[in-house]
């Protein structure tokens, strides 16, 4: 397929690249697996042993593979358990180690919470080895995270110009319905050509990548403002959703309450929806609580900042408040009640009149039940019948990238 990609001038291009950082894997570069050979079924199970003692044993955070040793919390435990497995050579062998984490993952409900970010790791060393050979079809199950992983090493190799514009046409060869008659519109009278979740998580994760050579958030918004293509014009700010997930990673705010938390959003010109995501990470990445960040957002008139807000409320009360850390059990088993877990929504959720707050809650806690029915089946017990409407279109439009499909949760009844 020959087409030209809306970009931003060569020139900008270049000034902002000129002045990033290399962005290397966080579990670093290992010696990766010869690409002549296949990994058999006994050396799979035993990486796949190694990375469950990560996730599951709390006196034990070691990589089996390469022995280094990791604090014991979430996010450690789980690149102890991707460095247990995520480096192989080949795509035969990158096929297998996906495929048998989303088998796992079905099955397994720590390896299920931890399916995306694992095959970000999985992704990032697949795009080293491979390049472009990495992006194939069909590994967009649990949040994409295979292709966001592959997708920022693809612009920390130094041809960020060219892997950026080969990473945009995959997204549209992704996003769009099989078999649509045109693509270049992202509606045909009025009916939707694009799969919305495959849209707006593949324009996520090169959000994602962006953030690893870009260092300001000003930059960050130019740029994602200036990848236009096929279905976002309406919503720049999709891909800035991503450069902001990653950016805070590698540079993690400081600010103790709300007010610190934000001022780095007004520090810069960005406005509307930009603002909206600015706010949101900044809240969601510092240590405030979602009641100090609902008290905040009740004083706040600004529209974007509003939604900023309560977007923030919502996934800080869904996912750290409730889905990883210490609560985390009692979030895995409220999952299997949907009408308590819908009484937990409303209750975090409680005075927003924006729907942000729920939309943002369901599709963060989506990304760790990756099962779309125990996700309808909250949002059928929710008691406004607007609040029921609001979360069945957040988790219809994701479900093709936030279900595994099988090996579903047992519920209990309501």
């Amino acid at each position: 397929m020959t087409r030209t990609i809306g970009f931003m001038p060569v020139r900008k291009l270049l000034s902002i690249f000129c002045a990033a950082v290399v962005l290397v894997s966080s579990v670093g570069i290992l010696v990766i697996t010869s690409r002549d050979n296949t990994i058999g079924a006994a050396e799979l199970e035993k990486r796949f042993a190694w990375a469950e003692e990560c996730l599951e044993n709390p006196n034990i955070v070691v990589s089996g593979l390469t022995g280094k040793r990791y604090k014991d919390n979430v996010r450690e435990r789980t690149l102890c358990a991707a460095q247990s497995v995520a480096n192989v050579s080949g795509m035969v062998n990158v096929r297998l180690l996906v495929d048998g984490l989303i088998e796992r993952s079905q099955r397994d409900e720590e390896f299920r919470s931890a399916c995306h970010d694992i095959l970000h790791e999985v992704g990032r060393y697949a795009w080293l080895d491979l390049s472009e050979e990495s992006l194939i079809q069909g590994y967009d199950t649990c949040g994409m995270g295979y292709y966001h992983g592959a997708m920022t090493s693809a612009l920390a190799e130094g041809k960020q110009q060219s892997n950026l514009n080969h990473l945009l046409e995959f997204c549209e060869e992704l996003a769009f319905v099989p078999g649509s008659a045109s693509k270049a519109r992202a509606t045909v009278d009025g009916k939707k050509l694009y799969d919305p979740g495959k849209n707006s998580l593949c324009m996520h994760g090169i959000g994602h990548a962006l953030a690893g050579v870009v260092k300001s958030i000003q930059n960050g918004a130019e740029l994602c403002s200036d990848v236009i293509v096929y279905s976002i014009e309406s919503d720049p700010s999709v891909c800035f959703t991503g450069f902001m997930n990653e950016y805070l990673v590698l540079n993690p705010p400081t600010g103790s309450t709300p007010s610190e938390a934000v001022s780095q959003c007004d520090e810069t010109s960005i406005t509307g929806s930009f603002i909206k995501q600015c706010v949101k990470y900044m809240l969601a990445f510092n240590n405030i609580k979602s009641s100090e960040a609902r008290e905040y957002c009740m004083k706040q008139n600004e529209e974007w900042v509003v939604r900023g807000c309560w977007s923030a409320v919502g996934w800080v009360g869904g996912i750290k408040e409730l889905m990883i850390g210490e609560n985390a059990e009692k979030g895995k088993a409220l999952l299997k009640n949907p009408k308590g877990f819908a009484t937990y929504v409303e209750s975090v959720c409680a005075g927003d009149k924006t729907s942000e707050c729920m939309a943002h809650l369901f599709s963060e806690v989506g990304q760790v039940a990756l099962d779309t029915s125990v996700m309808e089946a909250i949002c059928q017990n929710l008691t406004v019948a607007a609040s029921r409407e609001e979360c069945l279109n957040t988790v219809g439009g994701l479900s093709s990238v936030q279900d595994l499909g099988s090996g579903r949760l047992e519920r209990t009844k309501p």
